[in-house]
């Protein structure tokens, strides 16, 4: 019976077998089998002037934009025969919550979170796979980025955006699979008049059911708008035309237009209110018989940014920097030519021209921003204001001394500033850990490992000083192999003395692996009385010759990948 088509389209015959064989096609319940994501309304970035066209990111870092909009189109998807049609969806009410984030003057990214409020119809008998939708439910979520690339009275950028399959692909809102389109824009501002387009190329799955008549896109916005210091209004034109290969580009059925004439009014500093509306002017899938806009944008510290974008663009005309420009007459105009960071320190005085400051701040060069401790962090940035620092990310650190350990000792008095330790009046010992440090190719220990006398066991009084030990290890995945060396006196016999050197050694291993540090990092090695570091003719000396050191064998800096030496062996020497 049909010789016409879908989406208030009028289809060749040869497309009626298609509408007909969605008719064969497994249905769920109560849900249409679309597979096709219907509404074709693409908010611009939040915080842009357009409300569909997208423009090149115009600056500013760390600055966000909210925005929420509502869209109303009008019969987007009518199936039409030679004697009746059916609106198989007669209108579609839809949220779009968007965000955007400026960062380094070149980034933007953005986000829109979309959600069909409303939407029904009428389930035509002749494709019952065709059911009218009946119920809210999500869209796709939206991601975008774009990078500026070309500066000046026109500037273009590079972006991509991408649709993550969140919304109903049964309900004429999802395509239920992954979609994105790089794009490239231009834009630029001419006095009162402010222009962008945009083209990108969609990529979208061929699908089944609509979405195959549909498929990948080449898509297009553009838009011009009179730009007042409160307000902008103008018309805009968003384009789709088929790119799937099957069905021909600009072709009656597979091209989509629609005009839009909005306006936007600043309410207070930062919060803007706007609408749109304008007819469908194509006939592809989701065209609308008109489409309706309301729109809310919150950009905190927008005001503030254009009010200096535009006194720097004034400051730059009165400068002469346009070949005609006509020098300025009144002394006010002169000073804000020559001034371009608008601080009142002329350029020819100014320490810092492209940085506001004071024209005698404290402990800072003329036209600079305080700095009273002169470390090159401006006091409103300084954690530290008074005390000269080092720039840090850490905005709780900013400005401040550098503590490489973290113990809060500044390494300028730290004698061991990167081993975290407690104050201490001996300047040397200051900041240090309290019995053990790493110097050089040593683990340092100031205090002797005790045994029992003649025995291998660990006296307890030693844990504390062990655990020292491991809690250094464990701080430092640098360190991939440490030797652990037990040593005796000269009393007594040799071997005796090489096997329980060797006996310590392993004791002391097996106490550092018990503590968590991993096996791969130890060996253990006993040298009897072979290496002494005080004669053994007195008893103090003897004392000082019985001991554990740890000898640092290999670094790495891959950290526990770098730990390949394998399980520790119990004892080894020099013999």
């Amino acid at each position: 019976m049909m010789t016409k088509c879908l989406a208030g389209l009028r289809l060749k015959p040869w497309l009626l077998a298609l509408g007909l064989a969605l008719t064969l096609l497994p249905t769920k319940p109560s849900a249409a089998q679309s597979d096709l994501a219907l509404d074709r309304y693409e908010p611009a970035p939040t915080g842009q002037t357009g409300f569909a066209s997208v423009a090149p990111h115009s600056g500013g870092h760390l600055l966000p934009s909210f925005g929420a909009t509502l869209s109303y189109a009008r019969r987007p998807l009518e199936l039409v025969g030679a004697d009746t049609s059916r609106l198989v969806v007669d209108h579609q009410l839809t949220a779009h919550l968007g965000m955007s984030l400026a960062l380094f003057e070149r980034l933007l990214l953005d986000v829109n979170l979309p959600a069909t409020l409303s939407q029904g119809g009428q389930s035509p008998s002749e494709a019952p796979s065709l059911a009218a939708p009946e119920e809210a439910t999500l869209n796709d979520v939206r991601l975008g980025a774009q990078l500026r690339v070309l500066d000046g009275p026109i500037a273009a950028a590079l972006g991509v955006r991408v649709w993550a399959p969140t919304g109903d692909d049964g309900a004429y809102t999802s395509t239920g699979e992954v979609r994105y389109e790089p794009y490239v824009t231009v834009g630029g501002r001419l006095d009162s008049i402010q222009f962008a387009a945009h083209v990108g190329r969609k990529r979208q799955p061929a699908g089944s059911g609509l979405q195959h008549t549909a498929g990948s896109e080449l898509i297009s916005t553009a838009g011009v708008w009179w730009v007042g210091e409160r307000w902008s209004a103008g018309p805009e034109l968003a384009l789709a035309t088929a790119a799937n290969g099957r069905t021909r580009a600009f072709s009656e059925i597979g091209t989509a237009a629609e005009l839009l004439l909005g306006g936007r009014y600043e309410i207070i500093p930062d919060l803007r209110a706007g609408a749109a509306f304008g007819p469908g002017l194509g006939r592809a899938l989701g065209t609308p018989q008109y489409r309706a806009l309301l729109n809310v944008t919150w950009t905190p510290g927008r005001a503030e940014d254009e009010r200096r974008k535009e006194e720097a663009r004034r400051a730059a005309e009165l400068a002469g920097d346009a070949p005609d420009a006509e020098p300025p007459t009144h002394p006010a105009l002169a000073a804000v030519a020559d001034d371009r960071d608008l601080d009142g320190v002329l350029d020819a005085e100014d320490a810092c021209p492209d940085t506001p400051g004071e024209r005698e701040p404290q402990g800072a060069k003329p036209g600079c921003p305080p700095d009273r401790d002169q470390d090159g962090v401006e006091d409103a940035l300084d954690a530290c204001p008074d005390t000269p620092g080092v720039a840090n990310l850490d905005p709780k650190l900013n400005g401040c001394p550098l503590d490489t350990d973290g113990d809060g000792i500044i390494d300028s008095e730290d004698a061991c500033p990167g081993e975290a330790g407690p104050k201490h009046e001996d300047p040397k010992l200051h900041g240090c850990p309290p019995s053990v440090r790493v110097e050089g190719k040593q683990i340092v220990i100031l205090e002797q490992v005790r045994f029992a006398t003649g025995s291998h066991v660990i006296l307890p009084e030693s844990f504390p000083l062990l655990k020292q030990v491991a809690d250094v290890l464990q701080g430092h995945p640098d360190i991939a192999r440490v030797a652990v060396d037990g040593h005796t006196d000269n009393v007594g016999q040799l071997n005796k003395n090489l096997t329980l050197s060797r006996q310590r050694a392993a004791a002391v291993l097996r106490h550092l692996v018990e503590q968590g540090v991993d096996e791969r990092r130890l060996e253990a090695r006993g040298f009897g009385p072979r290496r002494p570091i005080e004669p053994n003719t007195t008893a103090e000396g003897r004392a000082k010759n019985r001991r554990v050191e740890f000898q640092i064998l290999k670094r790495t800096p891959l950290g526990e990948r770098g730990w390949h030496d394998g399980g520790a062996e119990d004892a080894k020497s020099d013999e």
